[in-house]
């Protein structure tokens, strides 16, 4: 395979971001996203320093960057009970915009100052990152790992997705088993504009109108209907989801 991508030194497994505590739950990045690889700057090769397995003294922050959305609630509660447990190392979470995660991560490789922890790219094919060194082996970092990898389904780890040369470099966050348009609502919001759509359910019209009588409602503190049009990933699967609810047999 020929690589596109040439990147500088950075950081990524050292003493200072190793978090015992947090094993089960480290990743490099995750497995998912289309096989369109990007474009990077001429640089030189990437150095992975010597890879640490106690807890640091000082103070330190670890950097992780993610895609947020549902996971984050989780993120967010678990670092502040680390933190409690280990006052000297700070956790900086980040959860971005897909968009933001392909332009963040490839940046912070070629300019030295990745985060510790992240998520792929998704025009990044996995093989690609290993093969330019985007991160170290789970194996050197994290005790027991083969007996974490066990608790996982069946499928989870597969050659040249997540392991690459007999090491893991990724532990799935999710399933493929999730809504991708799974519509909430308010019910209170809904009462207050006379609407109940478990004893009326809507028709394509009906619903129209019910997202421009909340609109007008919530007067700029909550909208009729909201989702992810920033995100042309996320754009498309409501875009599909719609059409398929309209009788449209959709890939």
């Amino acid at each position: 395979m020929t690589s596109t991508f040439r990147s500088r030194p950075y950081r990524t497994v050292t003493r200072r971001n190793v978090l015992k505590g947090a094993a089960g739950l480290a990743l490099v990045g995750t497995a998912a996203g289309s096989l369109r690889p990007t474009l990077a700057q001429e640089a030189s090769p990437i150095s992975i320093a010597e890879p640490k397995t106690t807890l640091p003294t000082d103070d330190v922050t670890f950097r992780w960057v993610d895609s947020g959305d549902a996971k984050a609630f989780f993120w967010r509660e678990f670092f502040v009970k680390y933190n409690e447990a280990h006052p000297n190392i700070q956790m900086d979470y980040q959860g971005l915009p897909w968009n933001e995660i392909q332009t963040v991560v490839p940046l912070g490789i070629q300019n030295g100052n990745a985060p510790d922890v992240f998520q792929i790219p998704q025009n990044v094919p996995p093989p690609l990152a290993f093969a330019e060194g985007w991160g170290a082996a789970l194996d050197d970092v994290i005790p027991d790992l083969e007996e974490i990898k066990s608790r996982f389904p069946a499928g989870s780890f597969v050659n040249g997705i997540n392991i690459f040369e007999g090491k893991t470099y990724v532990l799935p966050l999710t399933s493929n088993r999730r809504h991708g348009s799974l519509l909430l609502y308010n019910r209170d919001y809904l009462s207050q504009a006379g609407l109940d759509p478990a004893t009326t359910p809507f028709t394509w019209d009906s619903f129209r109108e019910a997202a421009r009588v909340l609109t007008e409602q919530g007067g700029g503190e909550y909208y009729g209907l909201i989702f992810e049009g920033a995100q042309t990933g996320r754009f498309a699967e409501w875009a599909n989801a719609f059409a398929q609810l309209s009788g449209l047999k959709l890939g």
